[in-house]
């Protein structure tokens, strides 16, 4: 990830309050932490959870936090045996433990989710009931699949934290545990952040963790980038990582991105909601808010509802 160094303007009548802005890519978490403590950085993002304590009681720090449009998920590829079938994909919902899992790897930056888009967005279905953590219930689907043993499988993970997945491997590892109560015996991989994007849009991958910001605070912004049905596999760009078709789902959804009329439209981003829990391509995992950390020094520095930051009101305070 990057970040900031600040130099004073010399000239404050000018357009915007620093000089140049310096952006520093520091991949850990707690390294770019120790950077600012030590004051070779003014500001930071994606602060590992379990540090906000200590970042907290740093009188030197100051934090800025938004909720953020995002959706943090397990996506099983729908093109590829066993994940072609709907109970085995059923099954992975029933089988990890969520609520814990959030509580642990996010302690309180983040809430379980349950619909495909973010609480508050227009089209939020408050009425899709979560699948509940039940592992005996997992093993029975897997039974009707035809894999009353289970299977071997690949979860791949992300090698870099993002707004909407603070750790995680350590998310997969979790993962890997309550899959492996119930059978599924998956092995854990990661690539380097380009090749792993380019590797899940083609495909080659039977689980991966992902997760998505939103561009436009808009249902569409979600269901028509990351369910979208038009792409296929092999395909560079997809961003359809479980490559998850329902071509009725799509005519609405295609419907929705012609009309004006808002009810018509959130009447369908509703039933996407519902549809896409039912078809469970995904296992949503989490919202997230979105956290940055500043000397106190500097001020003026604005976190957009699109979780975008803004530079120009920024100045750095004696």
């Amino acid at each position: 990830s990057v970040w900031l160094r600040c130099s004073l303007a010399a000239d404050w009548g000018k357009k915007g309050k620093v000089k140049t802005l310096v952006y520093k890519s520091i991949k850990s978490n707690l390294s770019r932490l120790f950077a600012l403590q030590k004051g070779e950085i003014h500001g930071m993002n994606f602060p590992d959870p379990e540090n906000l304590d200590e970042i907290r009681k740093d009188s030197r720090l100051r934090m800025k936090s938004r909720a953020g449009l995002n959706v943090g998920y397990l996506a099983m590829n729908c093109s590829r045996k066993p994940f072609d079938d709907v109970r085995v994909r059923r099954a992975v919902n029933y089988a990890i433990n969520k609520k814990p899992l959030v509580n642990s790897v996010f302690e309180g930056t983040g809430i379980p989710a349950t619909n495909a888009i973010p609480p508050g967005m227009a089209g939020y279905n408050e009425e899709v009931e979560d699948y509940e953590y039940d592992p005996r219930k997992a093993k029975q689907l897997l039974k009707e699949a035809g894999y009353p043993s289970g299977f071997d499988t690949e979860l791949w993970y992300m090698s870099e934290p993002r707004p909407y997945m603070p750790n995680p491997k350590r998310i997969a590892e979790i993962m890997q545990a309550d899959l492996r109560a119930v059978g599924i015996r998956a092995k854990l991989l990661t690539f380097e952040w380009g090749t792993y994007l380019e590797y899940t849009s083609e495909g080659r991958h039977p689980m991966c963790l992902l997760g998505w910001s939103a561009d436009i605070p808009d249902a569409d912004n979600f269901f028509n980038v990351l369910l979208k049905m038009d792409l296929e596999t092999g395909e560079t760009g997809n961003q359809n990582v479980a490559f998850y078709k329902n071509p009725e789902l799509q005519k609405t959804l295609d419907e929705a991105r012609r009309i004006t009329d808002q009810r018509r439209r959130v009447e369908i981003y509703r039933n996407a909601c519902q549809v896409v829990h039912d078809d469970a391509p995904w296992v949503p995992i989490a919202h997230t808010r979105y956290i940055i950390v500043l000397q106190k020094k500097v001020r003026g520095l604005n976190i957009t509802m699109l979780t975008k930051i803004f530079f120009n009101l920024v100045e750095l305070r004696k």
